[in-house]
């Protein structure tokens, strides 16, 4: 669902772009293309961030360092 930012950013694509059927599935792709890209961003930040917690830390989250690293050395695209 669009969250008020998101809701900003889409309509401001649609005003700056001409309105035929090519360009509203231009801008479809494009925005989904720039989510997907926020999403491979927000994934690299937090491994790096699992990366430097401490055995204690990773307990107090219930995960033990197996897991994080398995969680760690996955490429972004990776889910």
């Amino acid at each position: 669902m669009f969250t008020d930012t998101n809701r900003a950013d889409w309509l401001i694509a649609q005003t700056l772009l001409p309105r035929t059927a090519a360009a509203d599935r231009l801008a479809v792709v494009a925005y989904h293309g720039i989510k997907l890209f926020d999403v491979w961003v927000e994934r690299v930040r937090m491994r790096r961030e699992l990366a430097r917690l401490d055995d204690r830390m990773l307990t107090d989250i219930g995960l033990d360092r197996i897991v994080a690293d398995r969680e760690v050395n996955k490429s972004f695209w990776q889910a």
